[in-house]
């Protein structure tokens, strides 16, 4: 009997907390920098975009799965004109305040690259750090969500001449878009 109290304490907790929890689609864009002799490949800034698929179990924590599109990767010589794609499961934890709803997120995920020239972004594990406000419900389901995430991707790029050399590429993203919760 005195296990059993903390299990039906427990499975009433989840069942609760299930009740109260939502899920959330965000379509978004936004942009990148990857700074100044960040990567040792001196990327140019571009344009991103992509989805995030949300869930709270609870008010305060919650979970997400992003996918994002990195278009015109290239470096100011031209020697890479080319595109990845970002991976990432996150953590998120939020402090609900009404429609507005600050929150910080860190996740791990993978960069998925290609080879072109004398540069290869290859696939390679990355973690991000990050923050933002969302604005849930403003028109029915739909709101709006602007992000400001680091992704930091261990030796991501190869610079491939005689000698091999594996470089990071780390960047920062803005982004905003609709955010649909459901």
């Amino acid at each position: 009997m005195r296990r059993f109290i903390p299990n039906l304490i427990c499975l009433c907790f989840c069942l609760i907390t299930s009740v109260r929890a939502q899920s959330e689609l965000q379509l978004f864009v936004g942009g990148y920098n990857p700074g100044s002799n960040v990567t040792g490949t001196d990327f140019k800034n571009g344009a991103l975009m992509g989805f995030r698929l949300g869930h709270s179990f609870v008010r305060l924590f919650g979970s997400e799965f992003s996918y994002t599109y990195v278009k015109n990767l290239k470096d100011p010589l031209k020697n890479f004109e080319g595109r990845a794609s970002l991976l990432n499961g996150n953590i998120v934890v939020q402090l609900p305040a009404g429609k507005a709803v600050p929150f910080a997120t860190v996740g791990i995920g993978n960069i998925i690259g290609e080879t072109q020239g004398l540069l290869r972004v290859k696939t390679s594990f990355a973690w991000n750090v990050g923050g933002g406000l969302k604005f849930r419900r403003l028109a029915g389901p739909v709101g709006l969500r602007f992000d400001v995430r680091y992704y930091k991707a261990s030796d991501a790029v190869e610079i491939l001449t005689t000698n091999v050399r594996k470089v990071n590429f780390d960047f920062a993203e803005a982004s905003g878009g609709l955010l649909i919760t459901f």
